[in-house]
């Protein structure tokens, strides 16, 4: 578990699908930034919202831990490959474990720039079981927090389609509702 005395921010992306060799990251919110803004990325040019979000993580204190759902299968993965297809310098170290996610992909540990990332999801495994709601964000966000996540289609290239006020909404809506999970996670308020 993460010490309570780091500062916490929530990261989620958007994509313009799955596979990081044909798809790209078309948006990026940081929740909980500065202790509370949320900041949002959106750009057709993603080597420029890749450089952006390098840049955020730079700015944030060194005892940062950056909190994601479902991160160590996806985001941070995605995330360094397209650091590297696109030849844009990144702190970003991501390392295989032995374990696979829920959707069977590989999981990996992350550093950014020397924060420390966690992956927030299996921690709400067994609180889906329990409330039998689905292991996604948004079941467990209207569940354990009462949110009301923004919606949108993210069947095929309905994410690359969006235009940028419901793209930028949507996802800081999801980077506010994994940081209010986190910190649920980091006061112990979520059973083990």
């Amino acid at each position: 578990m993460v010490s309570r005395a780091e500062t916490l921010v929530a990261l989620d992306i958007e994509t313009t699908g799955l596979d990081p060799t044909q798809s790209r990251v078309r948006a990026a919110a940081m929740a909980g930034f500065d202790g509370q803004e949320t900041l949002v990325l959106i750009s057709n040019d993603e080597a420029r919202l890749l450089r952006e979000l390098e840049d955020l993580v730079h700015r944030l204190p060194p005892d940062a831990t950056i909190a994601t759902w479902n991160g160590e299968e996806f985001d941070m993965p995605f995330l360094a490959f397209r650091f590297e297809r696109l030849g844009v310098r990144s702190t970003l170290r991501v390392v295989p474990t032995q374990s696979t996610g829920k959707y069977g992909g590989l999981l990996f540990r992350a550093d950014w720039s020397g924060r420390s990332h966690l992956d927030i999801a299996p921690h709400f495994r067994k609180v889906a079981e329990a409330l039998r709601v689905p292991w996604n964000l948004k079941p467990i966000a209207r569940a354990v927090l009462g949110a009301n996540p923004v919606e949108v289609d993210r069947s095929g290239p309905a994410i690359g389609q969006l235009n940028p006020d419901r793209l930028g909404a949507y996802v800081a809506s999801d980077a506010e509702i994994t940081l209010a999970l986190a910190k649920r996670l980091m006061r112990n308020l979520v059973p083990a």
